[in-house]
C-alpha cells in the first residue's frame, strides 16, 4: 500500500499531492503542514531528489484510502460519493479503517468489492463541494 496525502496550498488554494509533513516552527511559533511532491530518495547516496513542498492548510490533509473509484480516481479522506441508486457517501477515517457513511449516520468498512458492487464514484470532496453535504446530513 502506498501512503499518500492530499491537501489545499496555502498560497494559492489548489490540490497538492504526496507525503505529508508535521512540523512546530518555532520561528513562526505555529505548526506547520507541508505536502512534499515529487520526491524520489536515492538510498545509496542517502539524500532526496527533486522535491517541491508546499505549506496546506491543515485541515484540508487527508489521506488516500489506496481503494479507486468505478472510474479508476484515487479515493481520500473527505471525499463525496455517490452509489449506483444515487446515495450520497461520505469517506472518513474511523476507528483505525476507511468507512463510508450515509445521510442515516450508518457506517461500513470501505472494501475495493464494495467499491465495484455499489458502482461508487466520486463527485466533490467536503471542502470543495460544501452543498453536497447537505445530501449527507
Amino acid at each position: 500500500m502506498e501512503i499518500k496525502f492530499r491537501g489545499k496550498r496555502v498560497d494559492n488554494g489548489e490540490w497538492v499531492y504526496g507525503c505529508f509533513i508535521y512540523r512546530y516552527s518555532s520561528l513562526m511559533k505555529k505548526n506547520q503542514c507541508f505536502i512534499v511532491e515529487n520526491i524520489d530518495f536515492d538510498i545509496r547516496k542517502n539524500w532526496i531528489e527533486s522535491y517541491c513542498a508546499y505549506e496546506v492548510i491543515e485541515e484540508t490533509v487527508g489521506q488516500s484510502t489506496d481503494l479507486k473509484d468505478k472510474n479508476g480516481k484515487d479515493i481520500y479522506v473527505t471525499d463525496i460519493l455517490i452509489d449506483k441508486t444515487g446515495r450520497t457517501l461520505y469517506c472518513a477515517f474511523e476507528e483505525c479503517q476507511f468507512k463510508i457513511t450515509d445521510k442515516y449516520g450508518g457506517t461500513i468498512k470501505m472494501t475495493q468489492d464494495f467499491i465495484n458492487w455499489f458502482e461508487l464514484e466520486i463527485i466533490g470532496n467536503i471542502f470543495d463541494n460544501k452543498e453536497l453535504l447537505e445530501e449527507i446530513k
